[in-house]
């Protein structure tokens, strides 16, 4: 929507006034009277009146561009203080990556570290011994993801773009696959050489998903 600024209003008051001024030089030189017979200077009534016209007319163009002036700051407000929630909520998405992220990390390093993952975690989701509980398991990698459904809002929302969300996705189900994997088959009494390779690759796949993750945060924090 186009409005008025200051320089239309003086254009428009500045057209009138030379207009009146061309009309009062014509008027004191009596040049209408060369072109009409018996003419002999406006009346004083009709000059008054077109006096009066002209003040009303400055005085409409001066309450219309104060309105205008008062409407366009409005909207200006208005789109500022969108810009700012948009803004908000873009920052509010991030943070939620970026925390799910930092929670991904954390739950790596555990798994990872033999002593915390044989005597804290396969008790805590419920795969000890002969005893598996998949829904334990399930909760566990799915934690880092608590926030899955709102991140997954806000995109639709636009507010994440399209590559950081394949990132999120492909970094989910990695994490889920690679987390699940070490798990479901850290059972020491089937020590086999097929077995201790099968490990190995996944703690490859567990390294890598880290860096990965570490580098995602430094860029975000950089």
């Amino acid at each position: 929507m186009k409005f008025w600024n200051a320089i239309d209003a003086i254009k428009w008051i500045c057209i009138i006034i030379v207009l009146f001024g061309i009309l009062f030089a014509m008027d004191l030189a009596n040049i209408p009277s060369r072109f009409i017979d018996g003419f002999n200077h406006i009346n004083e009534n009709i000059f008054s009146t077109a006096v009066n016209a002209f003040v009303v007319i400055i005085l409409y163009i001066i309450s219309y561009y104060a309105i205008e002036k008062h409407q366009k700051d409005k909207t200006d407000e208005a789109e500022k203080r969108e810009q700012i929630k948009e803004g908000n909520t873009k920052e509010v998405a991030e943070l939620l990556i970026c925390n799910t992220y930092t929670q991904c990390m954390k739950t790596i390093e555990s798994v990872q570290d033999d002593r915390r993952f044989k005597n804290y975690i396969i008790p805590k989701v419920g795969y000890g011994g002969t005893v598996r509980d998949e829904k334990k398991l399930e909760e566990y990698i799915n934690f880092p993801f608590q926030n899955f459904e709102q991140i997954m809002d806000l995109a639709k929302a636009g507010y994440v773009t399209r590559e950081e969300l394949d990132e999120y996705l492909n970094i989910r189900s990695d994490f889920k696959n690679t987390i699940k994997s070490k798990i479901e088959y850290h059972d020491d009494s089937e020590d086999t050489e097929v077995k201790k390779l099968f490990n190995t690759i996944v703690n490859q796949e567990i390294d890598k998903l880290y860096e990965k993750l570490r580098e995602h945060i430094c860029q975000k924090n950089s």
